[in-house]
């Protein structure tokens, strides 16, 4: 007999990060996937919701909303992992082969990838154009009048 299988294999040390579940519904479910009853959840959907108001409104075009789409699941991954890494308190690394947990590579990927999306819809706030009714049915501003503590200049 050889003392390998007569030596007990000790038990490999388990993280469960809930990142892995999190990834496969959101790519199979898109944003559907994603669990709106927890922070990350919610985060990204207001996050979407902001997006797509400063790039213009719901007027902007299908392309942008499907890269903003892919922007918002992958916001959610990441979110989600730095949860978990900052819920182990900085204890991320493997001891025995002195390296990071897997989980941390996969992160760190999905940063990268969200960071190429969002230079992808850019950067800058774009306004929304109003249209015609839009301008009539507005409230006039009301004009500026000086101060009460500050006297009128004569003409």
């Amino acid at each position: 007999m050889s003392d390998a299988a007569t030596t007990p294999k000790s038990r490999r040390e388990y993280h469960k990060s809930g990142y892995y579940k999190r990834k496969r519904k959101v790519n199979k479910r898109g944003l559907d996937g994603m669990d709106a009853r927890t922070v990350e959840g919610r985060d990204a959907l207001t996050f979407r919701a902001d997006a797509i108001a400063d790039l213009g409104g719901q007027d902007i075009a299908t392309t942008k909303k499907a890269v903003l789409d892919v922007a918002v699941g992958e916001r959610y991954l990441w979110r989600s992992g730095w949860a978990f890494i900052m819920e182990q308190g900085g204890n991320v690394v493997n001891k025995r082969k002195r390296s990071f947990y897997p989980v941390v590579k996969d992160i760190l990927a999905v940063g990268e990838s969200l960071t190429k999306h969002m230079k992808d819809l850019g950067l800058e706030r774009v306004t929304k154009t109003l249209t015609l009714a839009e301008l009539l049915n507005q409230d006039d501003e009301p004009e500026s009048k000086p101060q009460p503590d500050q006297p009128e200049v004569p003409q």
